[in-house]
């Protein structure tokens, strides 16, 4: 049967649909109201809003097509945050301060609007690229600005550099200082150097792991053994003698023969040991936990490592590990959050 475009009902129920969906059809939606609008007469379009069981209002309607009319969100889709209230006030800014928020890496999965809001504020109005570093707007002129030399600059005196800064500042009044808030200003010194700390301390950390005293031989006797066990069990004797090699657990002589999976991870648990089959989130939950904070704070990290990073890390907080390691999980989340708000 063919479809009648005319006709109101099919409109209002396709729109209807789209909208009880999952939020990620928030631009099948938007386009689905656009094409009604389209179609239908100004006063069929209004009356859609107006049925009691119509899933939103026309007001609601008109966002949604503000939204469907922005071709630069499409191209950035997979970087929206899942709230169409969100992705309709970024609908309404300028290009240019869309882009600027998304290669700051404000604008990603986990955005909130009032974080876009003060991104954008903190920065300025809108002024197009290709204009002049000293911007004069009515009220406000943009003067000058710092460039800092990554190779050459010491993070650790991040701090002392920007609280002389204010003293500075401080001296004239109407004067202010804004940071750049971008993924390669003041942000990235400021989480590169946080994460510096956290590697610093992983390498100190793992350097005691391993508590056995093995030579090479041993060791990899110990991982042979292990293998043999959690891999496949076979082992192929001697072709000449038909004998078992010392390396195969099943040797009489061999220091792990006799021993089951559950001796193997006690012993990987107890001595520190990372293995395939007994992963550092089970040898050292803290280790664990502050990888995971150095992964969501990475400079470098994009927005699919750090959502895995937080997921991982909220996981734990709420039910994954004991006390000690439930309390760390929260401690870095907490630290996310005010990296997030200090940024």
């Amino acid at each position: 049967m063919a479809t009648n475009l005319q006709d109101p009902d099919f409109h209002f129920n396709r729109i209807l649909g789209k909208w009880q969906e999952a939020v990620q059809s928030i631009f099948e939606t938007a386009e689905y109201v656009r094409s009604a609008k389209h179609e239908l007469g100004e006063y069929q379009y209004q009356q859609l809003w107006e049925r009691d069981d119509a899933p939103f209002s026309l007001k609601t309607a008109d966002k949604l097509i503000a939204i469907s009319q922005n071709n630069l969100l499409t191209k950035i889709k997979e970087k929206l945050p899942p709230y169409w209230t969100t992705i309709y006030y970024i609908s309404t800014q300028s290009d240019y301060d869309i882009q600027r928020a998304v290669d700051a890496e404000i604008i990603n999965p986990e955005a909130n609007q009032k974080e876009i809001e003060l991104f954008l504020r903190g920065v300025g109005s809108s002024t197009s690229s290709n204009q002049a570093s000293q911007t004069t707007t009515q009220s406000t002129t943009r003067y000058a600005g710092l460039v800092v030399d990554n190779s050459t600059f010491d993070p650790d005196r991040l701090d002392e550099f920007e609280n002389e800064l204010k003293v500075l500042i401080s001296k004239y009044s109407g004067v202010s200082l804004e940071t750049d808030t971008s993924k390669s200003g003041i942000r990235r010194l400021r989480a590169q150097k946080r994460v510096d700390e956290i590697n610093a301390w992983i390498d100190r950390r793992l350097e005691t792991h391993n508590k056995v005293a093995w030579g090479i031989k041993e060791e990899k006797l110990f991982h042979s053994a292990a293998g043999q066990i959690f891999d496949t069990g076979v082992t192929i004797p001697d072709p000449g003698t038909g004998e078992l090699h010392i390396t195969d657990i099943h040797h009489p002589e061999n220091p792990y023969h006799g021993w089951n999976k559950r001796d193997f991870y006690d012993f990987a648990r107890e001595n520190m040991i990372v293995t395939d089959w007994c992963k550092i989130e089970e040898i050292d939950k803290e280790l664990f936990i502050q990888t995971l904070l150095a992964q969501y704070l990475n400079p470098d990290a994009s927005a699919a490592e750090r959502s895995d990073a937080k997921k991982k890390l909220e996981r734990r907080a709420s039910k994954v590990g004991n006390v000690q390691s439930r309390a760390s999980a929260q401690a870095a989340l907490n630290e996310i959050e005010t990296f997030k708000v200090n940024k």
